[in-house]
């Protein structure tokens, strides 16, 4: 991680920002939480929180669960299939790919 990356992920936490379990699907860094809104602190790329449940009535704390809708998942497996199409050289992987995009078009109407 570039030093500057490093840095703002640290003023997030001393904000009172919380780093999730969770990873960003764009460029795999944690991702955090701050006044309610899921975010990359790299890329930007910001999550829709669906819900919100306590996990049990004896715990304090209120466990998020994070539901994407269906055409929030295909966007997001587009985006990952360009990438890889991007770099990919075999020409059977490249045929995979295109299929898939093929498939996710389709299925996005």
């Amino acid at each position: 991680m570039e030093e500057d990356l490093i840095k703002k992920m640290a003023n997030l936490l001393l904000s009172k920002a919380k780093m999730l379990e969770i990873h960003c699907p764009t460029c795999k860094i944690p991702l955090f939480e701050k006044e309610g809104n899921i975010f990359c602190p790299n890329c930007n790329y910001i999550f829709n929180k669906e819900t919100q449940q306590e996990e049990s009535k004896s715990k304090t704390e209120e466990s998020r669960t994070i539901l994407l809708e269906p055409l929030d998942v295909l966007t997001l497996k587009e985006k990952e299939l360009l990438e890889r199409l991007k770099k990919e050289k075999n020409l059977k992987r490249i045929v995979t790919i295109l299929k898939a995009l093929k498939l996710i078009k389709e299925l996005k109407g």
